[in-house]
């Protein structure tokens, strides 16, 4: 988060322009950060649905050996 911002005084308060300016600056600042943070969360979730495939994908080969000792063990 920013700093305090000084504005220049003004008849009835704070100089408009400044206050305008910094509340711009501020709403990049924010935009840019949500981007951001849109960006990282994609590739979060792009990463969970990878180990979720991959996990799922592990646990069908784990049940398919499984079930090939039970064969083998019967066949013995």
């Amino acid at each position: 988060m920013a700093g305090m911002q000084n504005f220049r005084s003004a008849l009835g308060g704070f100089n408009r322009e400044d206050v305008v300016s910094y509340i711009e600056y501020l709403n990049t600042q924010h935009k840019a950060q949500i981007a951001q943070l849109n960006t990282q969360l994609q590739t979060a979730q792009e990463a969970l649905a990878r180990v979720t495939k991959n996990s799922a994908f592990r646990k069908k080969i784990f049940i398919a050996n499984n079930k090939q000792e039970d064969v083998n063990n019967i066949n013995n």
